[in-house]
């Protein structure tokens, strides 16, 4: 996905949470693209469209951890996976940087810590005015490669534009995946 077609999912998630009022994590999301290749989400299907993939996003799941445990030692077994069981992505690395006033770029790496396969793999971002509590963006990044085998990597990076970051904000990640 280009630079361009993030902020276009960043200008519709942005108009999610403007008019919805509420987040998207804990409820139905429809995603779909667009003829110029931009990636939409919304709250409810458009009208007329056959392409439009529906997602429950999780309620309830713990966000990432702060970034110095990014740097803590891997558990027991050290990096190779879960022995069975199920997938499980792990936020490995997160950054976040201001590359305009108004504009922040997310990128950073994720890790299939789990014994299966894991498809769909994105990370939920919710970004928080902490002054008022106001969401300012609650939107999907898109992991490459989207599907990850027991100990692969993938990577993600986009960029979101906001009034919102003209001031302080607190940014939310979390792995999600099928």
């Amino acid at each position: 996905m280009t630079r361009m077609q993030h902020r276009g999912v960043a200008v519709a998630a942005f108009v999610l949470v403007a008019l919805g009022g509420q987040s998207a994590l804990g409820q139905t999301v429809y995603r779909w693209t667009d003829e110029q290749g931009v990636v939409h989400f919304a709250d409810s299907p458009p009208p007329q469209r056959k392409d439009v993939q529906k997602q429950d996003m999780p309620r309830g799941v713990p966000i990432a951890a702060p970034e110095a445990a990014a740097d803590a030692p891997p558990p027991a077994g050290g990096d190779a996976p879960r022995a069975g069981g199920p997938a499980h992505i792990v936020l490995t690395k997160h950054e976040e940087t201001g590359v305009a006033p108004a504009v922040q770029s997310f990128t950073g790496t994720v890790k299939n810590d789990g014994g299966a396969e894991a498809t769909e793999v994105s990370v939920a971002l919710r970004v928080v005015e902490p002054n008022s509590g106001d969401e300012c963006i609650v939107a999907e990044i898109e992991v490459e490669p989207s599907t990850l085998a027991p100990g692969a990597k993938g990577t993600f990076d986009a960029d979101f534009e906001s009034p919102c970051f003209k001031g302080p904000t607190r940014a939310e990640l979390n792995a999600v995946w099928r």
